[in-house]
């Protein structure tokens, strides 16, 4: 269930308001064992602040597998632990309640993707998730709503080796958004896709709102 750079969603117990931004926490997974796991000292959705918890602090957390499958638990902070990093040791949780995931957070996020048309396009991204991607092209580009189109859609994995991830995705909408550059935003939803590949692409896109965070917070410090 948990492997190391996993990303963790975190809300304190008793949970008052289920969308209190000031109770939402991030944090990744940096060791594992039998009986405990250990995360990274969390940070706070709003402030972008790094936060101290109390020793047997207990937690509603959230986690995506491999897979794709989201599952929340609770689990209670067992010690906090300064070594290179301040880091929280916390419990293994006997049983997990899953999760069923109707839609996906999107990211923004430039990286590159190939349309398999006639002639094949290189594109860029200008938002993903696990559910869809929205990308640059050319409006001279002949695409209507609903055609189904192959694509390649390159991301990175937590090592920062390169995945090219091939799925089938449906144009659902698309807009002008510079007349002078000629440029259109088109909107895909994934419709044949592997759920591993799935998965890769919602773990890529946790990572990449986690460092978009760490930056914001570094701007503001």
């Amino acid at each position: 269930m948990f492997s190391i750079g996993q990303t963790i969603k975190i809300q304190q117990l008793p949970i008052q308001n289920e969308i209190n931004s000031d109770n939402i926490f991030y944090s990744k997974v940096v060791s594992v064992n039998d009986t405990s796991f250990y995360i990274e000292q969390p940070t706070n959705k709003r402030t972008r602040k790094t936060t101290f918890f109390f020793e047997q602090t207990s937690f509603l957390m959230t986690i995506t597998t491999k897979y794709g499958e989201v599952y929340q638990y609770e689990t209670l902070s067992i010690k906090n632990i300064k070594e290179t990093m301040p880091i929280i040791q916390c419990q293994i949780p006997k049983s997990y309640e899953r999760i069923q995931r109707r839609s996906f957070a999107r990211i923004n996020v430039l990286t590159e993707v190939t349309l398999k048309l006639k002639k094949p396009i290189l594109a860029t991204t200008i938002d993903l998730s696990g559910g869809g991607v929205k990308v640059y092209i050319r409006k001279n580009i002949q695409i209507a709503i609903n055609d189904a189109i192959e694509i390649s859609l390159l991301i990175e994995s937590v090592h920062k080796e390169k995945i090219l991830i091939d799925t089938v995705a449906t144009v659902v909408r698309y807009e002008d958004i510079n007349e002078e550059t000629k440029e259109r935003a088109i909107s895909f939803k994934f419709t044949d896709i592997l759920e591993s590949d799935r998965s890769k692409i919602i773990q890529y896109c946790f990572r990449k709102e986690l460092e978009q965070k760490r930056l914001q917070k570094g701007e503001h410090t």
